[in-house]
């Protein structure tokens, strides 16, 4: 049968239409269809608006035939006739055949370019095809229109949010609510469009499913419901469906694609939910957990640790449901696997560290995780790659070894008795991380729990203090009392950990804490400088000391002592016990230990450098995350007034109580009201300034706070450009600090995507060539040159198809060149992003598009494009698709594998 032929059987339409690529039809015929400047003929014009119907089914065939063989060029010529509105109308026809044929005919068009599929859009297909779908009685058309609506939500934002308001979501959603009413292929179809719909992989829907179309219609369907659970309101909505019980039994599906979407499904409900985690445990989720990570499937081992671990972070009682139901023991058999190379190890440990952090409230979840040989386990995975997991293992291991519970003992001696002393030096000799945190927590490790074993002068037989020091700093004889204090200070600063656990042993805290009040000056000098060695010694000799009522204390003396001595030694020792663990830090609060800090930076002028030093450092101590969470707004508040007045007070910009207090303030700034907090300061202007001083740490820390400010607040953004921060980060961008680099380039690429007005003040500022010069330098750090193609990619995925003077200025500054330049980039995320932007500048009207796609050619975009689609180890993944959608609808002479 020809594609001359008019069918008699309106059911089978579709079929037909779809093979029509195989009965090609011969060029000279499709010529025949068109004039010489590429317009329909005039006689199918006329035809398809008369009001025949043979005449208009034979016309519309001829179309379908142009659009189908001749794809995009086709497609065009009917645009250019201004036949799309006709089109459009002929949608309404009762004719079923005709029908077919028009439906296919407008699915053709959605699959050709973003241009040609607007203009579809803008004459109002969508209400057409949605009405359609409630009046037909054909499978086969309602089936072209999923696919015509699915083309359309996968073509922009812009389609589809249009798509979205025209009611374009809810004839998707009714065949999926009603499954058992429609054929697996229409359901595969509803499926497809609405997965276009959530994640918008900017390419065309295929027209057929290879694999088992329900199982790919259930799929997609999960993939939705994961692109759209962002928050907790959207994760209470998929609660309140019932899912959860549906959505934990597909976690242990036979079928790869439904079982690791539903664990994505369950992990954005974990999440964003703490009531949606508890529903999912109540569901069964930790034995999926249990099956997954025994599973021979890396992703399976790495979706149920990475789960269980964000299931335990915000609820000590899923953290005691997962030790109950048995999973202890699984991850320590994933984190002791050296052969596991999926990526698992890496979450287990994140899953056990947090679990173990859990267990500074609960001594019971310490007791099970070393008798399941976890600490073994931390030691041994210390060899791992990933510094982060490092990282969460080494505190791990010190919880256990610093913590104040029964186990503490039978903890150090595991770490003495295996390979956890050789695994910690390993750490520590590391070159690649000489210097940074993780170095410094495997020295501390050892120098405070590992030391040599030799007994100090002062100390027994027995490890206990000399009977005479005992008996004398108990002593009513005033010199008695003095050289024990300072024979037992000179012993703690001497030998440290081990001393101050002797006076510990030997029960000498609570005089210790009883000597500070006493009216000796010189006497209370001496017992404060031990209470400060105390309180740089372990966790526990520290809780001791804090239990024993030294806080109160040592907060008296602050704010009462005339001797600028004795008050910096008690600010240094209430800075150290509130910087320890966030136990302690609450303690220090309650008991009233933030007050002495911030009279002193409330009225420096009262006060020597000295003490406004040390004040300035118990506060950042107070804020430091190592010691903890972030302190609650009720005690922020009292924080960002007081360090805001100090910092505007300081002048000396090489001030090391500046540098403390900007670091401190940059740490609370964690929400839109502690921002604004600090804008009732009046702070701002002068964290401007200090942006552009070239002072290391102030510069550092004050380019920290802005960016603070710009991610929580947009309001308070736009008080950062009236004070004229964009000067500043313009000078910080070409710093020769690499530091203050990429701090500027990432606060400007939060800037770029935070809001329209702020876009465009970075264009008008000139910012476009300088994030194009440090992208499109090799030299660089390639962590600048990230957040330098972030700041471009914002600019471009944002705001670039809705604002045109943007556009232009990212055209003419070569960004199409820049973005190309930055697919070489580590980190699939960051090139992920930066496709999406290139994809906006080939999205554009046909002019620009065809000059888009000449720069990506000239530049070697495409030799990049085939290298990312050619990766095996991201296939099938976004990226990878992306990639192939880039090369096949832009590119396409390009778009199919090399020969090898």
């Amino acid at each position: 049968m020809t594609e001359d032929t008019v069918m008699e059987d309106g059911e089978n339409r579709l079929e037909q239409a779809e093979s029509a690529k195989e009965e090609k039809i011969d060029e000279s015929v499709l010529d025949g269809y068109m004039t010489d400047d590429k317009r329909i003929a005039p006689e199918i014009v006329q035809t398809l608006r008369s009001n025949d119907r043979n005449a208009q089914l034979e016309a519309t065939t001829k179309l379908r035939q142009l659009a189908d063989q001749r794809e995009n060029a086709g497609i065009q010529s009917i645009i250019d006739s201004d036949l799309l509105k006709t089109i459009t109308e002929m949608i309404c026809t009762d004719d079923t055949e005709l029908q077919v044929q028009v439906v296919r005919l407008v699915t053709l068009v959605t699959s050709g370019s973003s241009e040609q599929t607007s203009a579809l859009v803008e004459g109002g297909v969508i209400p057409k095809l949605t009405g359609l779908t409630s009046s037909t009685n054909s499978d086969d058309i309602l089936n072209d229109v999923f696919l015509a609506l699915g083309n359309i939500g996968a073509d922009s934002q812009h389609l589809r949010t249009k798509l979205v308001e025209e009611g374009g979501l809810k004839p998707l959603l009714d065949v999926l609510a009603n499954p058992s009413t429609y054929p697996s292929k229409t359901l595969n179809r509803a499926a497809n469009a609405l997965s276009c719909y959530t994640h918008g992989y900017e390419g065309k829907m295929p027209a057929d499913e290879v694999q088992d179309e329900t199982a790919e219609s259930l799929q997609d369907s999960l993939h939705s419901l994961h692109h759209i659970v962002v928050d907790e309101a959207s994760a209470d909505k998929a609660r309140e469906t019932n899912l959860i019980p549906r959505l934990v039994h597909l976690c242990t599906s036979s079928e790869n694609g439904t079982r690791q979407h539903a664990n994505r499904c369950a992990g954005k409900i974990i999440d964003f939910s703490k009531d949606g985690a508890q529903d999912l445990i109540n569901a069964g989720i930790l034995d999926v957990f249990k099956t997954c990570i025994v599973s021979e499937d890396g992703q399976d081992r790495v979706d149920a640790c990475h789960n269980a671990g964000n299931l335990i972070t915000e609820s000590l009682s899923h953290a005691l449901a997962l030790i109950e139901a048995g999973l202890v023991p699984l991850l320590v058999k994933v984190l002791l696997d050296q052969g596991d190379d999926s990526g698992a190890r890496n979450k287990a440990a994140w899953t056990l560290s947090d679990l173990i952090i859990w267990g500074q409230e609960n001594y019971e979840i310490l007791d099970h995780v070393l008798e399941a040989n976890c600490l073994e386990a931390f030691c041994s995975a210390l060899i791992l790659k990933e510094y982060d997991a490092v990282e969460q293992l080494l505190k791990g291991i010190l919880v256990l070894v610093k913590t104040q519970w029964d186990g503490r003992q039978r903890a150090v001696r595991r770490v003495k008795d295996g390979e956890g002393i050789k695994q910690l030096c390993a750490v520590r000799s590391r070159n690649d991380i000489r210097g940074t945190q993780l170095h410094s927590m495997a020295q501390n490790i050892l120098k405070k729990y590992f030391p040599e074993s030799s007994l100090p002068e002062d100390l027994t037989d027995e490890s206990q203090i000399a009977l005479d020091i005992v008996e004398g700093l108990r002593s009513n004889d005033r010199s008695a009392r003095l050289e024990a204090a300072t024979e037992l200070r000179e012993l703690a600063d001497d030998r440290e950990a081990v001393g101050i656990q002797q006076i510990y042993d030997s029960g000498l805290f609570q005089t210790i804490i009883e000597l500070l009040a006493s009216d000796d000056v010189e006497l209370v000098e001496q017992v404060l400088e031990l209470v400060v060695a105390i309180t740089i010694g372990t966790t526990e000799q520290a809780f001791a000391l804090a239990f024993g009522g030294v806080v109160p204390k040592l907060v008296g003396l602050a704010s009462s002592t005339k001797s600028d001595d004795l008050r910096d030694s008690a600010l240094i020792a209430l800075g150290n016990i509130g910087g320890d663990s966030q136990p302690l830090r609450d303690r220090v609060f309650r008991e009233g230990g933030l007050k002495p800090p911030l009279d002193v930076l409330a009225c420096p002028s009262k006060y020597p450098e000295s003490t406004i030093h040390w004040a300035a450092h118990a506060i950042r101590n107070y804020t430091d995350p190592a010691g903890g969470r972030v302190p609650r707004y009720d005690v922020t508040a009292q924080m960002i007034p007081v360090l805001s007045k100090y910092v505007l007070s300081e002048q000396d910009e090489m001030a090391e109580s500046l540098e403390a207090s900007l670091m401190s303030l940059c740490r609370i700034l964690v929400d839109k009201a502690s921002v604004d907090k600090a804008r009732e300061a009046e702070v701002i202007p002068r964290l401007v300034h200090l942006c552009t001083i070239e002072v290391g740490a102030t510069q550092h820390n004050a380019l920290q706070c802005v960016n603070q400010i710009i991610i929580y607040s947009a309001d308070r953004a736009n008080d950062l450009i009236n004070a004229g921060i964009l000067d500043a980060l313009k000078a910080c961008i070409v710093s020769e600090n690499a530091q203050v680099r990429k701090n500027a380039c990432f606060a400007a690429s939060n800037m770029a995507g935070a809001a329209s007005n702020h876009a465009m003040a970075l264009i008008l500022s000139g910012f476009v060539p300088i994030f194009v010069k440090v992208v499109t330098d090799k030299e660089e750090d390639s962590k600048i040159r990230i957040d330098a193609a972030w700041a471009l990619s914002n600019l471009a995925r944002k705001w670039a198809k809705d604002v045109s003077d943007i556009q232009d200025a990212l055209l003419e500054a070569n960004c199409i060149e820049a973005l190309c330049s930055a697919l070489d980039l580590e980190g699939d995320d960051h090139v992920e992003v930066f496709l999406e932007a290139i994809l906006v500048f080939l999205q554009m009207p046909r002019g620009e598009q065809q000059r888009a796609v000449e720069r990506v050619k000239t530049v070697g975009g495409i030799k990049q494009l085939r290298a990312i689609r050619s990766r095996k180890d991201i296939h099938g993944t976004t990226l990878q698709i992306l990639a192939q959608n880039i090369l096949t609808n832009y590119f396409p002479e390009f778009s199919r594998p090399e020969r090898v």
